[in-house]
């Protein structure tokens, strides 16, 4: 025998699920959010760094090349801030 389902408990179970499936996008969500800002914050700590170290080389003094593979890093790391920001590229890692 079939048990009696009173007419919004459908609805409510309906909804729960619902409310399930919401909260897993969410935490989809967040995870790749904070998976691209650790992505940032790493390439803007990686930039900095390099600023730094270019400053003391200047004072230092050095020659063209470290000058050129100076510029190729910084335009490297420039890329990847706008791979983490652009959301298309990004798209095809998942």
């Amino acid at each position: 025998m079939k048990p009696y389902l009173y007419r919004f408990e459908k609805v409510l179970t309906f909804r729960e699920q619902e409310k399930e499936e919401t909260e897993v996008e969410y935490k989809k969500s967040v995870h790749s959010f904070e998976k691209v800002a650790t992505e940032l914050y790493e390439l803007l700590k990686k930039k900095e760094d390099l600023e730094y170290d270019h400053q003391n080389k200047m004072k230092q003094g050095f020659n063209i090349n470290d000058i050129h593979l100076y510029t190729r890093y910084l335009e490297s790391i420039e890329n990847g801030f706008q791979f983490c920001n652009n959301p298309l590229l990004r798209r095809g890692q998942k």
